[in-house]
């Protein structure tokens, strides 16, 4: 991607830390007015010790507070842990956990569906340190959209 934005979008992401392993309630957005809530029903549960290889499949519904006007989404995908790499970014190097990520995601009320593909690459006690991968995106009446992109992490002065 050449000419690329930094983008930040203010928000909060929903977890809750378990024993055994973290559970994704959803999001808040607060660059909506009013701020946008989402909810995956039932939660996306990742375990907090993973082995190479080890995939977790998730089916569940999107849910907005306050409703939104493409409706309700569903959606299918999986996480695949890929192993622990060295990566390389402008905040330094760092031996992260890489995972893979396919899934669709459905708006039967506006009926689009959304293909992703992501590989991403996260340290434990930090987030995402690099991200990238593609988007394929077909509302009716409108040309089906391909966006790719990569996010890498950077320093703070």
């Amino acid at each position: 991607m050449s000419g690329g934005s930094n983008v930040t979008t203010p928000g909060l992401t929903f977890f809750q830390d378990n024993a055994n392993d973290h559970t994704l309630l959803g999001s808040r957005d607060t660059t909506k007015s009013p701020v946008l809530d989402t909810y995956f029903d039932p939660p996306l549960v990742y375990p907090k010790k993973w082995t190479t290889g080890q995939k977790v499949h998730y089916n569940h519904a999107i849910v907005f507070n306050p409703s939104q006007a493409i409706g309700n989404g569903t959606q299918v995908g999986t996480t695949t842990f890929l192993g622990v790499e060295s990566v390389t970014v402008p905040a330094g190097t760092f031996n992260a956990c890489k995972f893979g990520v396919e899934q669709t995601t459905r708006y039967p009320l506006a009926g689009s569906t959304s293909s992703t593909s992501v590989t991403t690459w996260n340290m434990p006690s930090m987030g995402n340190v690099k991200s990238g991968g593609a988007d394929t995106s077909t509302v009716p009446g409108a040309d089906t959209v391909t966006s790719n992109y990569l996010i890498v992490a950077t320093t703070v002065q």
